[in-house]
């Protein structure tokens, strides 16, 4: 047990050193903008921070206790949620993309979904890439890796 504890430990260490690379600096949740504490509160009640970091472009990275990664932008709006290949609540994605995967992909769940001015990217646990339009419409299978 002291070997795995090490380890974890170690990895820990790795992790957040590469985390404070440049000028990025570790934060507390008070100190993220009002509007990331309100979707963290509504999206993951319950869900305790590991850590937060705020990086040289001002935007925002938070480190959950279940292995969830949310990135946001620095006004607090969401840019980027990870599961790392666990699902994550849909609860904040539109309903017409998750509507979309549930009815053709049936039994995969979202595990990551990136947004940007003109898309969301979706990733299923199967592994697919989907590319979706900001209204949710469905564009494309995305096979580029």
């Amino acid at each position: 047990m002291n070997k795995l504890k090490k380890i974890l430990i170690a990895a820990f260490v790795a992790v957040s050193a590469s985390a404070m690379a440049d000028n990025d600096r570790i934060i507390t949740f008070e100190q993220l903008p009002k509007a990331a504490q309100e979707f963290l509160n509504q999206h993951f009640a319950g869900v305790k921070i590991s850590y937060a970091v705020q990086d040289d472009d001002r935007d925002y990275e938070v480190y959950l206790e279940n292995g969830i990664a949310v990135d946001f932008y620095p006004d607090g709006e969401w840019d980027s949620v990870d599961g790392h290949r666990q699902a994550i609540p849909t609860t904040f994605i539109n309903p017409k993309i998750v509507d979309y995967v549930k009815t053709k992909y049936p039994g995969t769940q979202i595990v990551e979904i990136d947004r940007n001015r003109r898309k969301f990217e979706v990733q299923l646990s199967n592994g697919l890439e989907l590319d979706f339009g900001r209204d949710g419409t469905f564009w494309r299978v995305d096979y580029d890796d």
